[in-house]
């Protein structure tokens, strides 16, 4: 039988019900909560987790040096462009190559078509077809418009047989076999070398982030923590994430 308002309830105060145990109506809404399941388990399994752990990351790590290799800068041209529809439409109908590296030609003194120009510039491509991925050589010979106005400049067309964003792969090979004759200077430019500068400087200014950016967030946990260990979970969390992916 329930009290009235101006009725001593069982607390001996007027109106006044004392409330369930606190215990029962506390614990049900946090076993409902996924997370606060996930850290009980995780404190009563805490060694086997860690171990598991430590062994993974020990297995990552001889692997962790192969992720330049098998991650790959990419983005430079976009698919939905009407561009990119255009060439991929060119490669598909005419079985134009997909990218090309241009061989720059100077001389400050020789002019294209003179004797001595010519022989320094087909010594200096002559090895170019050996390079992996080179499909075939367009020279500024069979193409008055590769060469400027003055005579000083021509370029040579170097087509290849892979995709731009991988282009830049395909330096190393060509630049080891291109020739560098005393009599004109040589320079290697078009989309793949500068698609290679780019990823070049890239990789140097993440790893002068990474360097100047860690020990600051280091820094800011420990301020935040109060903790070395604290401060240091989540980054040793982090590099682990890394390593393992």
């Amino acid at each position: 039988m329930s009290t009235s308002p101006n009725e001593p309830g069982r607390t001996g105060l007027p109106g006044i019900v004392p409330a369930p145990d606190s215990g029962e109506t506390d614990r049900r809404p946090i076993d409902r909560d996924p997370f606060a399941r996930l850290g009980r388990f995780a404190v009563r399994r805490r060694w086997p987790i860690v171990i598991v752990w430590a062994a993974v990351v020990l297995i990552a790590i001889p692997l962790a040096p192969r992720v330049v290799g098998v991650l790959r800068a990419g983005g430079f041209i976009l698919d939905d462009l009407e561009s990119a529809r255009a060439k991929s439409l060119l490669q598909t109908e005419l079985a134009s190559p997909p990218s090309a590296v241009v061989v720059v030609l100077h001389s400050d003194t020789l002019t294209a078509g003179s004797h001595v120009f010519e022989t320094a510039a087909a010594a200096a491509i002559a090895r170019v077809p050996e390079a992996p991925h080179v499909v075939r050589i367009l020279p500024h010979t069979l193409s008055p418009r590769q060469v400027s106005n003055d005579g000083h400049t021509a370029y040579d067309i170097v087509f290849l047989s892979i995709a731009p964003d991988d282009s830049p792969a395909a330096l190393p090979g060509i630049r080891e076999r291109l020739a560098q004759p005393a009599e004109i200077e040589v320079q290697l430019a078009g989309g793949p070398a500068f698609y290679g500068d780019v990823q070049a400087v890239s990789e140097s200014d993440l790893r002068r982030s990474e360097v100047v950016s860690l020990p600051l967030a280091a820094l800011a946990l420990l301020l935040v923590f109060g903790s070395v260990v604290a401060a240091a979970l989540p980054l040793a969390v982090g590099g682990a994430a890394v390593i393992v992916a």
